[in-house]
């Protein structure tokens, strides 16, 4: 059993106990009644009886103040490894700060507002802001003072205090106020992207304590997450957005030039060709430990390019200093030029233990013609992993297999094996699996293996056992009792998931040809039929989706899919769209299919809810890009933020994951384990560290 966080945090070196004193107080407040009878001597009866009603009122008052304790680090689950750091271990306090930066971006902006939906941002606008506490990257998670300079937790977990650093101001000079965080909660909450009401939907309210003393309360005291999530808010000046006559203009100027505390400042831009970001010389926390070393240049240019292509050969042409490769043929065919021959640029592959999350094809069950479940299944035999990445990418990737792949998270096996005993436990406590007496499950098995022995291959066994969801599914439990899914769930869970490893197709070991014989017995069972080469379903409509894409550069691992459907009858539009028009049809779930991908933190929490909640699912602008409306994942979601316990939370993820994969919503596509990047040679960087980004790398380096 883990210890929980807040246990291991009585060992930390730097905590200390703020504890109110009511005698304190009403001395204080005796002091005070008296300079306010003028100069009186005496009290009289009256004040005395007022003062003894004003007593009675702290006491009760003192009876609900929380005790903190304070911490100027914190870690989720162990103490913070850089308490007594000078720096940060993969930064260079000696790195010179000089020179300009450039990088690139795709498609457009149009917006300088980086907390509303409404819009395409510009790149890097986080450039501009600090947060509350900023984390490092060589831990899971553990914070570190920036804005804020001691987190305090109440010791009943209802809350948390921030006390900010007294030298922390705007980049205009005006010092951060308790005032200024509160207002940056309510704006995202109330005006904001829709994604940050649900992301900090545990958190009740911020309240000012004095000027620098900043308190969030919670809804719940069992999500171990809140204080870490809230640490990260980034803070914005009230004073820019709510002028002397009390207007509030937030999220109504998106070009305005904004206001933050962090490094850099806009310099200037030009919507959809660049936006220049200039070093803030002043900058108020260069000392502090977590910058030391970083921010390196004077000035970080982001240009935008419409085409793929010409980024990469404007590179190759030394028009920019860094780029991000996301193609597996670029990197094995692209560079290869006499500018990387010359070694004016280097190829650097960094290794990373970040999760990869879920990239894929998802299927938008919002739309009539995918909500069938059979239909999502049989689509996803239709993507031939290994020949694309043996053919297309060079061997460069492996299968994703799970939303949370390359993390502990990931779910593996069958249900019912004794290694996921622990998800067992969860899904029987939740409801959502039960007992019942052998006797009667018997009788039940029996009617499931009639049911599905019509359908079964004798050469492939993914059919076996499956049955319409109208049935239980028992599996041995004791020598008494037999687990099944309970009735309340039997639309929400595949039956196969109890005995059987997710189905996902592989042509290592097998045909392809096997593997769209199998989906093409999906589809029969459940009421398809080929119609002069076109499936059509059991009313007669004709199976025609669209996958809709930002960039043309993605048909070519399109196409061979879409001629795998075609096998099946199923046809498939291609249809490239613009950014901006893109942007926006993600937002309205306007499309049958996309390209998407749903990342993961090192300690997924709230953000599952704004992925995969029923609730998510109708919020414009979400990332639940299926449409995933399940009463089981829902109920694990909400226990997870509920569950301190790190080993219970790994199982109760590796549930959600599992419901979530044999839902079918995605094709999983595939994975790196390292990020691969081009920078030019005279740039320096120090050692990559493990839980580092490639969209953040370049925060570390410098020129040589």
């Amino acid at each position: 059993m883990i210890k929980s966080k807040l246990n291991k945090m009585q060992n930390l070196k730097n905590l200390k106990f703020n504890i109110i004193s009511p005698t304190i107080i009403i001395t204080m407040l005796i002091f005070s009644i008296v300079n306010s009878v003028g100069k009186a001597n005496t009290l009289d009866s009256k004040n005395i009886e007022n003062i003894a009603n004003q007593h009675k009122n702290i006491n009760q008052n003192m009876q609900k103040d929380q005790i903190y304790t304070c911490y100027s680090a914190l870690s989720m689950d162990n103490k913070p490894k850089h308490i007594t750091a000078k720096h940060l271990p993969y930064a260079n306090p000696d790195a010179k700060k000089e020179g300009t930066f450039k990088t690139m971006a795709i498609g457009g902006f149009d917006s300088l507002d980086l907390f509303v939906l409404k819009g395409n941002k510009a790149d890097s606008l986080n450039l501009i802001y600090d947060s509350l506490m900023t984390q490092s990257l060589d831990e899971p998670f553990a914070i570190y003072p920036l804005i804020a300079k001691q987190i305090c937790l109440a010791n009943d977990k209802n809350s948390v205090r921030f006390h900010i650093n007294e030298k922390a101001k705007f980049n205009d000079g005006i010092p951060i106020t308790a005032e200024d965080v509160k207002f940056s909660f309510d704006m995202l909450i109330q005006k904001g992207d829709p994604t940050y009401a649900i992301y900090y939907a545990d958190i009740k309210e911020a309240r000012t304590i004095n000027k620098h003393i900043i308190e969030f309360r919670f809804k719940t005291n069992t999500n171990k997450e809140l204080p870490f999530i809230i640490s990260q808010l980034y803070v914005i000046p009230k004073h820019l957005y709510v002028d002397a006559q009390g207007e509030n203009f937030f999220g109504k100027q998106p070009l305005r030039i904004p206001i933050g505390s962090g490094p850099y400042s806009i310099d200037k831009f030009e919507v959809n060709k660049f936006i220049t970001y200039k070093r803030n010389k002043n900058y108020w926390a260069k000392d502090l430990m977590a910058n030391k070393g970083v921010y390196n240049f004077d000035k970080i240019v982001v240009e935008y390019y419409k085409d793929e292509n010409v980024a990469l050969r404007a590179f190759l042409a030394g028009s920019y200093d860094y780029r991000f490769e996301r193609k597996a043929k670029s990197w094995a065919n692209d560079y290869d030029v006499k500018s990387y021959k010359e070694r004016k640029f280097k190829k650097v592959e960094l290794l990373h233990g970040l999760p990869a999350g879920m990239q894929g094809f998802y299927l938008n069950t919002r739309k009539t013609i995918l909500k069938d479940k059979a239909l999502r299944e049989a689509i996803m035999q239709c993507f031939d992993f290994d020949w694309t990445n043996r053919y297309l990418f060079y061997s460069q990737y492996k299968r994703t297999k799970s939303y949370y792949e390359n993390s502990e998270y990931a779910s593996s096996g069958f249900l019912l094996d004794s290694q996921n005993k622990a998800e067992v436990i969860i899904l029987k406590k939740l409801g959502i699996l039960e007992e019942v007496p052998d006797s009667k499950s018997n009788i039940a098995t029996q009617s499931n293996i009639t049911n599905s022995s019509n359908t079964k291959n004798k050469n492939d066994d993914r059919l076996d056992s499956q049955i319409n969801n109208s049935q239980h599914k028992y599996m041995s439990n004791s020598n008494s009792s037999k687990l099944l899914i309970a009735k309340d769930y039997l639309d929400d869970i595949d039956s196969r998931i109890l005995t059987k490893s997710y189905p996902i197709p592989s042509t290592l070991h097998q045909s392809k040809r096997e593997n769209l014989k199998y989906a093409k017995r999906l589809l029969d069972n459940a009421g398809y039929k080929v119609v002069d080469n076109v499936l059509v379903d059991s009313n007669g409509e004709t199976v025609r989706l669209t996958i809709l894409l930002n960039t043309p550069l993605f048909e070519r691992i399109v196409l061979p899919f879409k001629k795998n459907l075609a096998i099946l009858g199923i046809q498939l539009d291609i249809s490239v769209v613009d950014s901006a028009q893109y942007e926006n049809r993600i937002k309205k779930f306007d499309y049958d299919i996309i390209v998407g991908v749903i990342p993961q933190s090192l300690f997924p929490g709230n953000e599952q809810e704004y992925f995969f909640s029923s609730k998510s699912a109708d919020i414009y602008g979400s990332r639940n890009f299926s449409g995933v409306k399940n009463k089981a994942i829902d109920k694990l979601i909400d226990m997870l933020n509920k569950t301190q316990n790190h080993n219970e939370r790994v199982a109760n993820i590796r549930a959600i994951d599992r419901i979530l994969l044999w839902g079918f919503y995605v094709v999983p596509h595939y994975y790196s384990q390292s990020f691969r990047i081009a920078i030019k040679s005279n740039i320096a960087m120090p050692n990559f560290p493990l839980y580092g980004s490639p969209f953040s790398a370049y925060y570390y380096w410098w020129y040589k």
